[in-house]
């Protein structure tokens, strides 16, 4: 699959999670060399693993799979992550911690991130994801 945000042109090509590859030829949207059920743009875009096209008439495309829906003229972009960092007194949060020894074991949830184990010293910060 190509890359979050891959847009042709520059690229020449496309390709989705279903590893169709997607190309332009002159207004034509080709999927696999055929035509995407007649899609005319100039831009092709993949965006959290779905196709947009930029039509000839300057609106935004997406493909469900069979056909496209009109998403409006603001190209579409990734969902933006919001992380606020926030200073915690560790003697205030001792009834949620589980004590090992010499490590910290805190956790937390993240819904949508990868889970990450940090460790400094001898504190060991876990957050564990769904």
């Amino acid at each position: 699959m190509s890359p979050d945000n891959s847009i042709l042109p520059p690229l020449t090509s496309i390709v989705d999670a279903n590893g169709g590859i997607w190309t332009l030829d002159g207004i034509n949207v080709l999927l696999n060399g055929v035509s995407a059920s007649g899609g005319t743009g100039t831009k092709i875009l993949l965006v959290n693993q779905n196709i947009y096209v930029f039509g000839v008439d300057n609106n935004w495309w997406l493909w469900n799979g069979t056909t496209w829906i009109n998403v409006g003229t603001n190209q579409p972009t990734p969902p933006t992550v919001n992380l606020q960092a926030k200073f915690i007194n560790l003697s205030e949060l001792q009834a949620n911690l589980d004590l090992y020894g010499n490590r910290i074991k805190f956790m937390m949830r993240l819904d949508g991130l990868v889970p990450v184990a940090l460790e400094v010293g001898r504190i060991l910060l876990i957050i564990d994801l769904p």
